[in-house]
Protein backbone atom coordinates (compact mmCIF):
# COMPACT_ATOMS: atom_id res chain seq x y z
CA UNK A 1 0.00 0.00 0.00
CA UNK A 2 1.41 3.39 -0.94
CA UNK A 3 1.70 6.36 1.39
CA UNK A 4 -1.64 7.60 2.69
CA UNK A 5 -2.75 10.43 0.37
CA UNK A 6 -2.38 13.96 1.71
CA UNK A 7 -3.91 16.98 -0.02
CA UNK A 8 -2.39 20.33 0.90
CA UNK A 9 -4.70 23.29 0.39
CA UNK A 10 -3.29 26.76 0.17
CA UNK A 11 -5.90 29.48 0.83
CA UNK A 12 -5.61 33.25 0.50
CA UNK A 13 -5.85 35.21 3.74
CA UNK A 14 -9.45 35.41 4.84
CA UNK A 15 -9.15 39.14 5.53
CA UNK A 16 -8.20 39.97 1.95
CA UNK A 17 -11.19 41.16 -0.11
CA UNK A 18 -11.95 38.89 -3.06
CA UNK A 19 -11.52 41.71 -5.55
CA UNK A 20 -7.98 42.38 -4.28
CA UNK A 21 -6.70 38.84 -4.74
CA UNK A 22 -4.07 38.28 -7.37
CA UNK A 23 -4.87 36.05 -10.36
CA UNK A 24 -2.89 33.17 -8.80
CA UNK A 25 -4.46 33.48 -5.36
CA UNK A 26 -7.31 31.35 -4.13
CA UNK A 27 -7.67 27.69 -3.25
CA UNK A 28 -4.88 25.62 -4.78
CA UNK A 29 -4.78 21.85 -4.23
CA UNK A 30 -1.30 20.36 -4.47
CA UNK A 31 -1.00 17.32 -6.72
CA UNK A 32 2.09 15.91 -5.02
CA UNK A 33 3.58 15.46 -1.58
CA UNK A 34 7.11 16.04 -0.31
CA UNK A 35 8.21 12.91 1.53
CA UNK A 36 11.97 13.35 2.08
CA UNK A 37 14.79 15.90 1.98
CA UNK A 38 18.54 15.27 1.88
CA UNK A 39 20.33 18.62 2.03
CA UNK A 40 18.93 20.45 -1.03
CA UNK A 41 17.55 17.31 -2.73
CA UNK A 42 13.86 16.48 -2.45
CA UNK A 43 11.80 13.34 -2.96
CA UNK A 44 8.07 13.40 -3.65
CA UNK A 45 5.29 10.86 -3.68
CA UNK A 46 5.06 11.07 -7.46
CA UNK A 47 8.78 10.29 -7.81
CA UNK A 48 8.23 7.11 -5.80
CA UNK A 49 5.07 6.09 -7.63
CA UNK A 50 6.72 6.44 -11.05
CA UNK A 51 9.59 4.26 -9.92
CA UNK A 52 7.22 1.71 -8.35
CA UNK A 53 5.43 1.28 -11.70
CA UNK A 54 8.71 0.78 -13.55
CA UNK A 55 10.02 -1.63 -10.89
CA UNK A 56 6.81 -3.68 -10.97
CA UNK A 57 6.65 -3.81 -14.77
CA UNK A 58 10.23 -5.02 -15.04
CA UNK A 59 9.48 -7.89 -12.63
CA UNK A 60 5.99 -8.72 -13.84
CA UNK A 61 4.32 -8.02 -10.50
CA UNK A 62 1.52 -5.72 -9.37
CA UNK A 63 2.54 -2.18 -8.32
CA UNK A 64 0.29 -2.66 -5.28
CA UNK A 65 2.40 -5.57 -4.01
CA UNK A 66 2.97 -4.93 -0.27
CA UNK A 67 6.39 -3.52 0.57
CA UNK A 68 7.44 -2.35 -2.91
CA UNK A 69 6.87 1.35 -2.22
CA UNK A 70 8.90 1.20 0.96
CA UNK A 71 11.82 -0.53 -0.76
CA UNK A 72 11.74 2.02 -3.60
CA UNK A 73 11.57 4.97 -1.18
CA UNK A 74 14.50 3.57 0.80
CA UNK A 75 16.59 3.06 -2.32
CA UNK A 76 15.84 6.55 -3.64
CA UNK A 77 16.74 8.22 -0.34
CA UNK A 78 19.93 6.15 -0.22
CA UNK A 79 20.79 7.37 -3.74
CA UNK A 80 20.25 10.95 -2.55
CA UNK A 81 22.73 10.39 0.27
CA UNK A 82 25.25 8.91 -2.16
CA UNK A 83 24.78 11.88 -4.49
CA UNK A 84 25.62 14.21 -1.60
CA UNK A 85 28.67 12.12 -0.81
CA UNK A 86 29.76 12.41 -4.42
CA UNK A 87 29.49 16.21 -4.23
CA UNK A 88 31.18 16.45 -0.84
CA UNK A 89 34.10 14.35 -2.07
CA UNK A 90 34.61 16.81 -4.94
CA UNK A 91 34.39 14.06 -7.54
CA UNK A 92 34.29 15.10 -11.21
CA UNK A 93 30.68 15.56 -12.36
CA UNK A 94 31.69 16.17 -15.98
CA UNK A 95 32.77 12.53 -16.23
CA UNK A 96 29.35 11.45 -14.99
CA UNK A 97 27.62 13.74 -17.49
CA UNK A 98 29.59 12.15 -20.33
CA UNK A 99 28.77 8.62 -19.16
CA UNK A 100 25.07 9.49 -18.94
CA UNK A 101 25.08 10.99 -22.45
CA UNK A 102 26.88 7.96 -23.88
CA UNK A 103 24.42 5.59 -22.23
CA UNK A 104 21.40 7.50 -23.56
CA UNK A 105 22.91 7.47 -27.07
CA UNK A 106 23.51 3.73 -26.81
CA UNK A 107 19.90 3.11 -25.80
CA UNK A 108 18.57 5.24 -28.65
CA UNK A 109 20.68 3.18 -31.06
CA UNK A 110 19.37 -0.06 -29.52
CA UNK A 111 15.76 1.10 -30.10
CA UNK A 112 16.52 2.34 -33.60
CA UNK A 113 15.45 5.95 -33.09
CA UNK A 114 14.79 8.58 -30.45
CA UNK A 115 11.04 8.30 -31.10
CA UNK A 116 11.05 4.53 -30.49
CA UNK A 117 13.04 4.97 -27.30
CA UNK A 118 10.68 7.67 -26.07
CA UNK A 119 7.66 5.45 -26.80
CA UNK A 120 9.28 2.67 -24.77
CA UNK A 121 9.92 5.04 -21.85
CA UNK A 122 6.36 6.36 -22.02
CA UNK A 123 5.04 2.80 -21.79
CA UNK A 124 6.65 2.48 -18.36
CA UNK A 125 5.71 5.96 -17.18
CA UNK A 126 9.09 7.55 -17.81
CA UNK A 127 10.72 10.07 -20.13
CA UNK A 128 14.24 11.01 -21.20
CA UNK A 129 14.70 13.40 -18.28
CA UNK A 130 13.72 10.74 -15.73
CA UNK A 131 15.93 8.19 -17.47
CA UNK A 132 18.93 10.55 -17.39
CA UNK A 133 18.37 11.13 -13.69
CA UNK A 134 18.12 7.40 -12.97
CA UNK A 135 21.31 6.57 -14.87
CA UNK A 136 23.10 9.43 -13.14
CA UNK A 137 21.99 8.24 -9.73
CA UNK A 138 23.35 4.76 -10.44
CA UNK A 139 26.74 6.06 -11.56
CA UNK A 140 27.08 8.52 -8.69
CA UNK A 141 26.13 5.84 -6.13
CA UNK A 142 28.69 3.46 -7.63
CA UNK A 143 31.48 6.06 -7.56
CA UNK A 144 30.68 7.07 -4.00
CA UNK A 145 30.75 3.47 -2.80
CA UNK A 146 34.00 2.78 -4.63
CA UNK A 147 35.59 5.80 -2.96
CA UNK A 148 34.28 4.95 0.51
CA UNK A 149 35.29 1.29 0.30
CA UNK A 150 38.67 1.96 -1.26
CA UNK A 151 37.79 -0.09 -4.34
CA UNK A 152 38.95 2.91 -6.37
CA UNK A 153 41.41 4.76 -4.08
CA UNK A 154 41.99 7.41 -6.75
CA UNK A 155 38.45 8.65 -6.05
CA UNK A 156 39.42 9.50 -2.49
CA UNK A 157 37.70 8.41 0.71
CA UNK A 158 38.76 6.04 3.46
CA UNK A 159 40.42 2.88 2.25
CA UNK A 160 38.40 -0.06 3.57
CA UNK A 161 39.61 -2.48 0.98
CA UNK A 162 42.34 -3.95 3.18
CA UNK A 163 39.69 -4.96 5.73
CA UNK A 164 37.48 -6.82 3.28
CA UNK A 165 39.30 -10.13 3.39
CA UNK A 166 38.44 -13.58 4.71
CA UNK A 167 40.82 -15.65 6.82
CA UNK A 168 41.12 -19.47 6.76
CA UNK A 169 39.81 -19.53 10.34
CA UNK A 170 36.64 -17.69 9.28
CA UNK A 171 36.09 -20.17 6.45
CA UNK A 172 36.55 -23.10 8.83
CA UNK A 173 34.11 -21.61 11.35
CA UNK A 174 31.49 -20.95 8.66
CA UNK A 175 31.82 -24.46 7.24
CA UNK A 176 31.37 -26.07 10.66
CA UNK A 177 28.42 -23.83 11.59
CA UNK A 178 26.56 -24.45 8.32
CA UNK A 179 27.63 -27.96 7.54
CA UNK A 180 24.21 -28.96 6.22
CA UNK A 181 24.38 -26.22 3.59
CA UNK A 182 27.07 -28.20 1.79
CA UNK A 183 25.29 -31.56 1.74
CA UNK A 184 23.66 -32.33 -1.60
CA UNK A 185 20.94 -34.98 -1.86
CA UNK A 186 20.89 -37.81 -4.36
CA UNK A 187 19.50 -36.35 -7.59
CA UNK A 188 18.18 -38.32 -10.54
CA UNK A 189 17.38 -37.42 -14.11
CA UNK A 190 14.07 -39.23 -14.54
CA UNK A 191 12.25 -40.16 -17.72
CA UNK A 192 8.55 -40.87 -17.29
CA UNK A 193 6.72 -43.09 -19.78
CA UNK A 194 3.04 -42.38 -19.07
CA UNK A 195 0.55 -44.07 -21.40
CA UNK A 196 -3.24 -43.69 -21.22
CA UNK A 197 -4.84 -47.00 -20.26
CA UNK A 198 -8.41 -46.28 -21.28
CA UNK A 199 -10.50 -49.29 -22.24
CA UNK A 200 -7.50 -51.30 -23.37
CA UNK A 201 -4.74 -51.42 -20.78
CA UNK A 202 -3.12 -54.28 -22.66
CA UNK A 203 -1.93 -51.96 -25.44
CA UNK A 204 -0.57 -49.40 -22.97
CA UNK A 205 1.22 -52.09 -20.96
CA UNK A 206 2.78 -53.57 -24.13
CA UNK A 207 4.24 -50.17 -25.11
CA UNK A 208 6.00 -49.94 -21.74
CA UNK A 209 7.10 -53.59 -21.67
CA UNK A 210 8.52 -53.34 -25.22
CA UNK A 211 10.49 -50.22 -24.19
CA UNK A 212 11.80 -52.06 -21.12
CA UNK A 213 12.89 -55.09 -23.16
CA UNK A 214 14.55 -53.00 -25.86
CA UNK A 215 16.46 -51.02 -23.21
CA UNK A 216 18.48 -54.14 -22.38
CA UNK A 217 20.46 -53.64 -25.59
CA UNK A 218 19.56 -50.07 -26.59
CA UNK A 219 20.23 -47.32 -24.02
CA UNK A 220 17.94 -44.86 -25.83
CA UNK A 221 14.97 -47.17 -26.35
CA UNK A 222 13.03 -45.87 -23.32
CA UNK A 223 13.73 -42.27 -24.34
CA UNK A 224 12.37 -42.91 -27.84
CA UNK A 225 9.27 -44.56 -26.39
CA UNK A 226 8.71 -41.58 -24.10
CA UNK A 227 9.07 -39.21 -27.04
CA UNK A 228 6.58 -41.18 -29.11
CA UNK A 229 3.99 -42.22 -26.50
CA UNK A 230 4.35 -40.46 -23.14
CA UNK A 231 1.77 -37.86 -22.14
CA UNK A 232 4.29 -36.56 -19.58
CA UNK A 233 5.48 -33.45 -21.43
CA UNK A 234 8.88 -33.04 -19.84
CA UNK A 235 9.97 -36.58 -20.64
CA UNK A 236 8.59 -36.33 -24.14
CA UNK A 237 10.83 -33.29 -24.68
CA UNK A 238 13.78 -34.69 -22.68
CA UNK A 239 13.65 -31.72 -20.28
CA UNK A 240 13.11 -33.51 -16.97
CA UNK A 241 16.45 -32.51 -15.48
CA UNK A 242 17.90 -33.64 -12.14
CA UNK A 243 15.25 -33.90 -9.43
CA UNK A 244 15.12 -34.83 -5.76
CA UNK A 245 12.44 -37.54 -5.49
CA UNK A 246 11.90 -36.61 -1.85
CA UNK A 247 10.55 -33.20 -2.85
CA UNK A 248 9.56 -33.51 -6.52
CA UNK A 249 5.83 -34.20 -6.64
CA UNK A 250 5.83 -35.32 -10.27
CA UNK A 251 8.02 -38.37 -9.54
CA UNK A 252 7.03 -39.00 -5.92
CA UNK A 253 5.25 -42.25 -6.92
CA UNK A 254 8.69 -43.68 -7.68
CA UNK A 255 10.47 -42.32 -4.60
CA UNK A 256 11.54 -45.70 -3.24
CA UNK A 257 12.71 -46.92 -6.64
CA UNK A 258 14.72 -43.76 -7.37
CA UNK A 259 16.36 -43.82 -3.93
CA UNK A 260 18.44 -46.84 -4.97
CA UNK A 261 18.14 -47.16 -8.78
CA UNK A 262 21.25 -47.21 -10.91
CA UNK A 263 21.48 -45.24 -14.14
CA UNK A 264 19.41 -46.93 -16.85
CA UNK A 265 17.20 -48.96 -14.53
CA UNK A 266 13.42 -48.94 -15.14
CA UNK A 267 10.78 -49.18 -12.44
CA UNK A 268 7.82 -51.50 -12.20
CA UNK A 269 4.66 -50.32 -13.96
CA UNK A 270 2.35 -48.25 -11.76
CA UNK A 271 -1.34 -47.62 -12.46
CA UNK A 272 -2.24 -44.01 -11.74
CA UNK A 273 -5.49 -42.13 -12.57
CA UNK A 274 -6.26 -44.11 -15.69
CA UNK A 275 -2.66 -44.23 -16.90
CA UNK A 276 0.08 -46.84 -16.81
CA UNK A 277 3.37 -45.31 -15.81
CA UNK A 278 7.01 -46.39 -15.56
CA UNK A 279 10.10 -44.37 -14.70
CA UNK A 280 13.69 -44.70 -15.85
CA UNK A 281 16.62 -43.40 -13.81
CA UNK A 282 18.45 -41.94 -16.79
CA UNK A 283 21.29 -40.28 -14.87
CA UNK A 284 22.12 -40.38 -11.16
CA UNK A 285 24.06 -37.85 -9.09
CA UNK A 286 24.91 -39.53 -5.75
CA UNK A 287 24.36 -37.81 -2.42
CA UNK A 288 27.43 -35.76 -1.62
CA UNK A 289 28.93 -33.78 1.23
CA UNK A 290 31.33 -31.11 -0.04
CA UNK A 291 34.66 -31.00 1.72
CA UNK A 292 35.84 -27.66 3.07
CA UNK A 293 38.22 -27.49 0.12
CA UNK A 294 35.40 -27.96 -2.37
CA UNK A 295 33.20 -25.43 -0.55
CA UNK A 296 36.03 -22.93 -0.03
CA UNK A 297 35.23 -20.66 -2.97
CA UNK A 298 31.51 -20.54 -2.17
CA UNK A 299 32.12 -19.77 1.52
CA UNK A 300 34.69 -17.10 0.73
CA UNK A 301 32.31 -15.43 -1.71
CA UNK A 302 29.46 -15.36 0.83
CA UNK A 303 31.65 -14.00 3.62
CA UNK A 304 33.17 -11.33 1.37
CA UNK A 305 29.70 -10.18 0.30
CA UNK A 306 28.61 -9.98 3.94
CA UNK A 307 31.67 -7.90 4.84
CA UNK A 308 31.14 -5.67 1.82
CA UNK A 309 27.58 -4.97 2.94
CA UNK A 310 28.81 -4.22 6.46
CA UNK A 311 31.32 -1.74 5.03
CA UNK A 312 28.59 -0.15 2.88
CA UNK A 313 26.38 0.10 5.94
CA UNK A 314 29.12 1.98 7.80
CA UNK A 315 29.67 4.23 4.78
CA UNK A 316 25.96 5.02 4.60
CA UNK A 317 25.80 5.87 8.30
CA UNK A 318 28.83 8.11 8.00
CA UNK A 319 27.12 9.88 5.12
CA UNK A 320 23.88 10.32 7.07
CA UNK A 321 25.81 12.20 9.76
CA UNK A 322 27.25 14.55 7.13
CA UNK A 323 23.84 15.52 5.75
CA UNK A 324 20.57 17.05 6.82
CA UNK A 325 18.00 14.27 6.41
CA UNK A 326 14.24 14.70 6.89
CA UNK A 327 11.38 12.33 6.10
CA UNK A 328 7.68 12.18 6.79
CA UNK A 329 6.76 10.05 9.85
CA UNK A 330 5.78 7.05 7.68
CA UNK A 331 9.40 6.82 6.51
CA UNK A 332 11.06 7.21 9.90
CA UNK A 333 13.72 4.56 10.34
CA UNK A 334 13.68 3.65 6.65
CA UNK A 335 17.48 3.93 6.47
CA UNK A 336 18.10 1.80 9.57
CA UNK A 337 18.33 -1.52 7.73
CA UNK A 338 19.25 -0.78 4.12
CA UNK A 339 21.45 -3.86 3.69
CA UNK A 340 19.44 -6.26 5.86
CA UNK A 341 22.03 -6.41 8.61
CA UNK A 342 19.73 -5.49 11.50
CA UNK A 343 16.11 -5.97 12.49
CA UNK A 344 13.97 -3.63 10.42
CA UNK A 345 10.60 -2.12 11.09
CA UNK A 346 7.71 -4.17 9.77
CA UNK A 347 5.92 -0.98 8.81
CA UNK A 348 5.00 -0.84 5.14
CA UNK A 349 3.91 2.08 3.03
Amino acid sequence: MLLAPILITLAAAAAAPAQERSPVSGDLAAVDQLVAIVNDQTLTRQDIEIEVVRFAQERGIAPETPGIARVIARNMITDMLFAEGFRQAGLDETIVDQIVSDEIKRKIQDFGSLASYERHLASIGRNIAVERRTIRQTIVATYFQQAELGIAPELGGTNYRSFITVSPAEIQKYYEAKNGQFRYPRLTNVRILMVRGGDNETVARKIIEDARAASATDALAFARAAEAHSVFGKSRQNLTGLVDPATEGQVSSFRDFLATAEAGQISAIVKKSGYLVAAQAHQVQPEKQLTIGEAHRQIESELLEDKRLQALDKALNRQRKRCYVWTIPELSGILDNVYGLRDASEEEL
